[in-house]
């Protein structure tokens, strides 16, 4: 499924590119720090084989195995993308509830965000909790889907960055998802036909559209403690070579016909007219879109979240199919 990116080289002085109220948001701040906390008398399990005698004892529920599923699929998310995950499934409480009950046991790991050199000011609603498999949780899915790439817990150990990555992924993908427009989204696809060529962060599939074959986003995700200018440039080059090569750029178990396009996923429009500024995207021969979580927060809706890179600077484009449903 997927596997944690180490964070790219970090600046002596890094940028920022503040939202148009000021702020710089927290899924993209560079002092985004996030701190793993256990509950009081945490009691974990060690072995899957612990979990396979709860769940035989209905101790561990068919709900839970439906989350901890939910959780290794997001890969890292955090508790309001969670809740809204399983709003099919379950009550927001009672996702909430299980959640708890599973962080005991160590099904899950459960971390805090927060910004160093800033305080919570009373009243002030602190980020959700992020939440990713936790060991027996691993082990638990590893032995139910042995086909499928799960996340060792041990990853996110001092890896603040790839948690900001991976929430800010799954706002798109929960958005996507509890929309109805997605027909699958992959974390880390193979891509040119050679595993060896880098590989986006994801690739964001929409249903087929009146009949007509349906639209693949390669998202690559830009963060302000990045190097992303020399990151994206790379990228990019590696874009235009497969692309000029075999007309398409070839996606690990997507079949042609294929309609597709590159996406820069950024926090605000600040950083996108910044990066289309040094980039001149306009100028590639192929699609480059962005995707701005600064707008996508404001409408909660993908169709008006994004943007394409023009001579004057970037413009909003409007995505009809994937405008939600009244």
């Amino acid at each position: 499924m997927t596997e944690v990116q180490n964070p790219e080289e970090i600046h002596s002085a890094i940028q920022v590119f503040p939202r148009e109220d000021g702020k710089v948001p927290i899924w993209d701040n560079p002092n985004f720090r996030a701190v793993l906390r256990l509950p009081k008398e945490h009691k974990p399990f060690a072995r899957y084989e612990q979990a396979l005698e709860e769940e035989i004892q209905h101790t561990l529920l068919e709900e839970d195995i439906v989350l901890l599923s939910v959780i290794g699929a997001a890969v890292c998310a955090n508790e309001a993308q969670l809740r809204k995950y399983m709003q099919s499934v379950q009550s927001a409480s009672r996702t909430s509830d299980r959640l708890k009950r599973l962080q005991y046991r160590g099904y899950v790991h459960r971390y805090t965000a927060s910004v160093r050199f800033e305080e919570f000011q009373e009243g002030e609603r602190k980020p959700p909790g992020i939440f990713v498999l936790g060991a027996v949780g691993y082990k638990l899915m590893k032995y139910y889907y042995n086909d499928q790439h799960f996340v060792h817990p041990d990853k996110w150990m001092d890896n603040p960055y790839a948690i900001q990555r991976y929430v800010a992924m799954n706002e798109i993908r929960m958005i996507g998802t509890t929309n109805r427009h997605l027909s699958k989204w992959t974390w880390l696809p193979a891509i040119g036909d050679h595993v060896r060529n880098p590989k986006p962060l994801a690739v964001m599939s929409t249903r087929r559209i009146n009949n007509q074959a349906p639209v693949h986003f390669i998202i690559e995700r830009v963060q302000m403690a990045q190097t992303f200018l020399d990151y994206l440039r790379k990228r990019l080059k590696t874009y235009s070579y497969l692309k000029e090569r075999d007309g398409v750029i070839k996606i690990e178990r997507i079949k042609p016909p294929i309609v597709q396009a590159v996406v820069i996923s950024v926090s605000t429009v600040s950083l996108a007219e910044f990066v289309q500024k040094q980039l001149n995207l306009h100028l590639y021969s192929y699609d480059i879109l962005f995707l701005i979580d600064e707008w996508l927060d404001d409408t909660e809706e993908l169709a008006s979240a994004f943007a394409q890179g023009t001579e004057e600077g970037i413009v909003q484009v409007k995505v009809p199919f994937l405008q939600n449903s009244k």
